[in-house]
């Protein structure tokens, strides 16, 4: 299509193409925020003079899936053998499915427990050395090879975690079809990384560093608080209180103490 006749309302009829196809509200945004980049570039370079209106959706409230250590469990028994790897990484690092499937073995240092994924292979370009847990290690060693072959089988990846996801109750069937399916996603393994490095007491760029999050803001949409993580900071307050009642007591006795002395005198 010729850019003159990229119009408000051929973008409008985009949109509605978009809806039709089942793609989400913030899915068509990203869409749009290419197509307007283009158009600034080029306004920018003098190509044009003026640019369409691009009627942005209302963003959706960032999701709030995660699983703790023993759900876990629980999904990677659940699955096959041979993804438990691969499933293992996502849920430790937070790093996006889409990155594990690229990790090959020149980029396993065993040695070291690491693995350096260098620029280009993960969403923000940079590149990050993400740190191996000893079970994980193990894992790899047993399946370590020479060649530049990919680290973890993905095979039917996303299937299986459905099938699994579905059998122990962390997920639904929503039609006959094998994808037809709402519940945990993949992605909630970033959250769950998130959420785990701070509970344990990670500091927060340390944390992001491993997590590959650029901005604290983005970071801290991933780090999800329950109603748990609320009772806690709850029950800190009020431990916060009598240590703060008891050191004033204590001082107080001190000083009715020392009056009560120095009236003897």
């Amino acid at each position: 299509m010729n850019v003159q006749a990229i119009t408000t309302d051929e973008i409008r009829k985009l949109i509605a193409k978009r809806k039709a196809e089942g793609v989400t509200g913030p899915a068509i945004n990203r869409n749009l925020a290419r197509l307007r980049r283009m158009f600034k570039l080029a306004q920018r370079e003098g190509k044009i003079s003026a640019m369409p209106y691009f009627p942005m959706g209302k963003e959706s409230e960032p999701r709030e899936g995660f699983v703790e250590r023993e759900e876990f469990e629980m999904l990677r028994a659940a699955m096959p053998t041979r993804l438990h790897p691969g499933l293992t990484f996502t849920y430790e690092v937070g790093c996006r499915t889409g990155a594990m499937k690229k990790v090959i073995w020149p980029w396993i240092k065993l040695d070291e427990s690491e693995i350096h994924l260098p620029a280009g292979a993960i969403k923000n370009r940079n590149p990050i050395t993400l740190p191996l847990s000893a079970e994980l290690t193990g894992m790899l060693k047993k399946l370590f090879r020479t060649d530049d072959g990919p680290v973890f089988d993905t095979t039917n990846f996303r299937r299986e975690w459905i099938a699994a996801c579905v059998k122990i109750g962390l997920g639904k069937k929503t039609g006959e079809a094998w994808y037809a399916y709402e519940g945990l996603t993949p992605h909630d393994f970033r959250r769950s990384a998130a959420r785990n490095l701070i509970k344990a007491g990670v500091d927060e760029t340390t944390a992001m560093k491993i997590t590959g999050h650029k901005t604290a803001a983005m970071f801290r949409r991933y780090d999800i608080k329950t109603t748990d993580d609320l009772h806690e900071a709850s029950g800190k307050v009020v431990k916060y209180h009598a240590r703060k009642a008891r050191k004033t007591g204590a001082n107080n006795a001190k000083l009715t103490q020392k009056a009560v002395g120095g009236e003897g005198k």
